[in-house]
């Protein structure tokens, strides 16, 4: 209700040939145009497919062939979800399983940034506090390791960074949420929470922490609303939601104030669920 949706097409058959011959360093035209195809043409899929080709050395043939391999058995294990076209999760797929082979802590940081919002995401989230760790593993143990990760991703096309900000598809972060176990999920949301909730700032009404705040509330709404089923979660879900309500109180937000305040009450009393987005 708050905008006009606006259909994106597909790329035209010269066009995603040029892109994946420019992308890719190829001057094969011939097996750039069969892959096209067989991409649908998708510019996602396209770019992640020459991103894999020019980081791992493959050939577009090679690549063809073993997209054809990774959809076939992908296929078979489970059916298509609605959430996002078969072609995007066989190629993102084929990256992130090479990617756990080479920089396995690269995934586990992919896997919090798919349970956050999908862009500007601080990079200073995934570092230790400054003040100490308190017990709780940050992600990257500084700056350098957290580097080394992006790095990791950032070959492969799956995230994009700018200044001190990370960027992530919202159709990979489906992808990437979808790829654990049942029994692996609740956890990473319930880290991924519990993260924000250390970060976000004890005082949203002071004016230094109010540019914090700002930055962190959509990634604390989104950690929210992933981990509202996780029983592990419901102590921090209420910590979060009583900091994230002062502070939207301090911005006279106040509907949204009382109901971040009002739900951080109920779980805290015991007669509430978990927060609902």
């Amino acid at each position: 209700d708050l905008a006009r949706s606006v259909d994106v097409d597909v790329l035209s058959e010269d066009a995603a040939v040029q892109l994946l011959l420019a992308r890719s360093g190829s001057g094969d035209e011939a097996a750039a145009r069969e892959l096209a195809t067989l991409l649908g043409r998708l510019p996602l899929a396209l770019e992640e497919a020459a991103a894999y080709a020019q980081t791992t050395g493959r050939t577009l043939n090679e690549y063809a062939s073993l997209f054809r391999e990774h959809q076939g058995r992908l296929l078979a294990a489970s059916p298509p979800s609605a959430d996002y076209p078969a072609t995007l999760r066989t190629t993102w797929e084929m990256s992130l399983q090479r990617l756990s082979g080479e920089e396995p802590a690269a995934i586990e940081l992919l896997e919090i940034l798919a349970h956050l919002a999908p862009e500007r995401v601080p990079r200073f989230l995934f570092l230790p506090p400054r003040a100490g760790t308190n017990g709780f593993a940050a992600p990257a143990r500084d700056e350098a390791a957290l580097d080394r990760q992006l790095a990791a991703l950032l070959r492969y096309s799956l995230v994009r960074v700018e200044n001190d900000e990370i960027f992530v598809h919202r159709l990979l972060q489906a992808i990437v949420r979808d790829r654990p176990g049942p029994g692996e999920r609740p956890a990473l949301a319930e880290r991924t929470l519990r993260l924000v909730e250390r970060a976000f700032p004890q005082s949203g009404s002071a004016g230094r922490a109010r540019p914090e705040c700002t930055r962190l509330l959509p990634h604390a709404v989104a950690a929210l609303g992933h981990a509202r089923d996780v029983a592990g979660a419901r102590l921090p879900s209420a910590h979060l939601l009583r900091r994230t309500g002062v502070y939207l109180s301090a911005c006279g937000w106040s509907d949204d104030a009382v109901k971040h305040l009002g739900r951080s009450v109920a779980i805290l009393s015991g007669s509430g669920d978990a927060y609902e987005p």
